[in-house]
This record gives C-alpha cells, sequence and structure tokens, in this order.
C-alpha cells in the first residue's frame, strides 16, 4: 500500500499529506404547522397506538416462523462487514510480514494508513511513529502523524510533527494547509495565524484543489 499524502478539509486537517475536519452542516429551525397543539398530541398518540400494533403482529409472526422463543444463548452474533473483514486481514498480513522483519517501514507505514482510513487514529498514531524511528525525514508520514493526533482531539501534538515538517520542507503544501486548518479549529479561532497559512497555500500551489479550498475560506473570512 503506497503512501499518500493526507489532507486536511476546509473545516478539518488533510494528511497522506493530511486531512482536515469537515464542519458539519448548520441545524435548521423546526417549522409550524399551523395545526393547534392538541391536533399534534392526537396525531401522536394514534400514531403511536399503530406503531405498537405493527410490531405486536411482526413479533407473533417471527415467533411462529421461527418456533417461538430462542434459548438464551442461542442468538446469532453480529455479523462482520465486508470492510472489517478486508481490514482485519490486511492487518494480520502487514503484521505477519513484520514478524518476518520488524525493520519493514513499508508495512508500518501501512498500518498505520490501513487504521487512519478505518478512522482508527488512536491505533494509526504508534505505526506512523515506529516508521519515522526508522525514517525520521519522511514529511509524508510526520504529516500523517499530525493529522491522525488532530483527529484524536490532540491539537498540541499535531502542530509539533506539522512544526517539524515544515523545518524539513518549508514548502510542503499539505502541512500548510493542514495548520490552517488547525489554526481555524482552535477555542478561540487563531484567525491571524489560519490567514497567514490560506495565503500560503495559494502562493505556492495557486491551482492546487487545496488552493482553492484556501480561497474560499478567505473570502468566507473576508480576506
Amino acid at each position: 500500500m503506497s503512501q499518500r499524502k493526507r489532507q486536511a478539509q476546509p473545516g478539518t486537517p488533510s494528511s497522506h499529506g493530511v486531512r482536515s475536519p469537515v464542519p458539519s452542516p448548520s441545524n435548521r429551525g423546526r417549522e409550524a404547522d399551523g395545526r393547534r397543539p392538541t391536533d399534534n398530541r392526537r396525531r401522536v398518540a394514534l400514531g403511536i397506538g399503530l406503531i405498537g400494533v405493527i410490531i405486536a403482529a411482526w413479533v407473533l409472526v417471527v415467533s411462529f416462523g421461527t418456533g417461538g422463543s430462542k434459548a438464551v444463548g442461542t442468538a446469532s452474533p453480529p455479523q462482520q462487514s465486508a470492510d472489517d473483514k478486508a481490514l482485519a486481514a490486511t492487518i494480520a498480513s502487514l503484521q505477519q510480514q513484520l514478524q518476518q522483519d520488524p525493520t519493514n517501514v513499508t508495512a508500518m507505514i501501512d498500518l498505520g494508513n490501513s487504521y487512519y482510513d478505518a478512522g482508527r487514529y488512536s491505533d494509526a498514531i504508534p505505526w506512523y511513529e515506529k516508521a519515522l524511528q526508522w525514517s525520521p525525514t519522511n514529511t509524508d508520514v510526520r504529516t500523517d502523524l499530525g493529522t491522525a493526533y488532530f483527529y484524536s482531539g490532540n491539537l498540541d501534538k499535531a502542530k509539533e510533527e506539522w512544526f517539524k515538517v515544515l523545518e524539513q520542507d518549508p514548502n510542503k503544501v499539505q502541512t500548510h494547509y493542514n495548520l490552517a486548518v488547525l489554526y481555524s479549529h482552535e477555542t478561540p479561532p487563531d484567525t491571524e495565524n489560519a490567514v497567514k497559512e490560506w495565503q500560503t497555500v495559494i502562493k505556492l500551489a495557486p491551482n492546487s484543489d487545496q488552493a482553492k479550498n484556501a480561497q474560499k475560506r478567505l473570502q468566507e473570512l473576508g480576506k
């Protein structure tokens, strides 16, 4: 599995290069439908009664169809999804590779990526860290490590790793992008530094998707 650059979304940091948090859609207020409260309560009561009848009928059908209640302990275990099975197989294969060769940096990175892509950021972190012990100048992995920290809620560690990346590669667009996202998610938002990082992204890669997202964020901020 090749190392990809992860990137934070306009609302989040990005990786394999870096990812970012996506802002959730804003809530809309509910509209009154013009009916009186008593009408609504009556409809709710009728609806609940109807649902109860349907559920009771379904239970009877299931009971007769399966020969009555099942004994305790005979319920089928939850089925593993195809994605879960694929992830488990990938992890098992990579761990076997590492047992055969504990210095296999590619397997370490792929393990980190597998956990990251499954949303298991805390599990990805130690594998990225192990890979960096053997390959400390790999700025893609360090950017991903920062992004995993970001999604795990540790913004300080994310920032620390991304600062290290920029010490090695001051022009790494993904990392500047992720820092902008991080600054915009601090409490309170560090708008000044976020704007600087968005502007740096546009300057370094004016035709990139990151630059387009950065431009949108600047417009939202009136910059």
